[in-house]
């Protein structure tokens, strides 16, 4: 079951990495921003740049949103990640904090 995201921001995060579009994810990003997974911070673009095409091109990962919910600058969703990596197919929680233009804070976990 997919479903719909609401908020153009994460829905955009959501298109982007399932077309593997580094410069897409990218962009929803700024030099402030902060993505934690795995228990390691990646700041800034160019840390994010590196950790899109390492977690997410590289193993060729898809996400399929099974649940989705959003509160002003603060949205939630689990989804389903497929792709080259162990264990695939896995769900994963994504904790995001919005800003207007930008996601300002990025938390990946796995969701068991």
């Amino acid at each position: 079951m997919t479903v719909h995201v609401t908020t153009s921001l994460v829905n955009s995060f959501v298109d982007s990495v399932n077309r593997r579009d580094v410069e897409g994810v990218v962009a929803l990003f700024d030099d402030r921003s902060v993505v934690v997974d795995d228990a390691t911070e990646h700041r800034g673009r160019d840390q994010i740049r590196r950790w899109i095409d390492d977690q997410m091109v590289t193993p060729r990962i898809t996400i399929a949103v099974t649940d989705f919910e959003s509160s002003g600058s603060a949205a939630r969703m689990t989804a389903d990640s497929d792709g080259d990596f162990p264990g695939a197919p896995l769900p994963f929680r994504y904790r995001f904090t919005l800003g207007d233009e930008t996601i300002h804070r990025l938390e990946v976990e796995l969701a068991r």
